[in-house]
């Protein structure tokens, strides 16, 4: 019942003109990739790491959950859901270190050009995400996509 009555107002304030309430304004974090390394070997393949900044513009904190990413090198192309699990703080960046297992073909990774897009999921404050639970709206995402030379 509360959440209908919610959502009805919420629908009028749209409808009569007043926009989104400023308390439920967030603006997307943005995102760019800063690069790859090479962080582990062994005979049965390589670990490479991918850094990917995101920048929260907005003055709360939000919880970053998970990442869906896409990895490509060399036409190899590995997929992978990671958790995340940071705090992007409230007007702050945060790095995110994503592992990307690749197995061992005996060539070396480190010097090759890769490909690498995705999302990462966070969690709006408060009674936005609240609201959007109850509605059962997906949790928002955060994509990103880049490209580099892992080192």
């Amino acid at each position: 019942m509360m959440t209908r009555l919610i959502a009805c107002v919420w629908a009028t304030m749209l409808l009569a003109g007043c926009g989104v309430p400023q308390m439920f304004q967030i603006e997307v974090p943005t995102t760019r990739v800063n690069g790859a390394s090479v962080t582990a070997t062994s005979d049965e393949g390589t670990q490479v790491t991918v850094f990917v900044q995101v920048r929260n513009p907005n003055m709360a904190a939000l919880p970053l959950l998970g990442a869906h990413y896409t990895f490509n090198v060399d036409g190899r192309v590995v997929t992978y859901a990671d958790e995340v699990h940071r705090t992007l703080p409230s007007a702050g960046i945060q790095i995110v270190a994503l592992p990307v297992a690749m197995p061992s073909d005996g060539a070396e990774l480190g010097g090759r050009r890769f490909d690498i897009s995705g999302s990462i999921t966070y969690k709006p404050p408060g009674q936005l995400r609240k609201l959007l639970s109850e509605s059962r709206i997906p949790l928002p995402t955060i994509a990103f996509a880049g490209s580099g030379t892992i080192e």
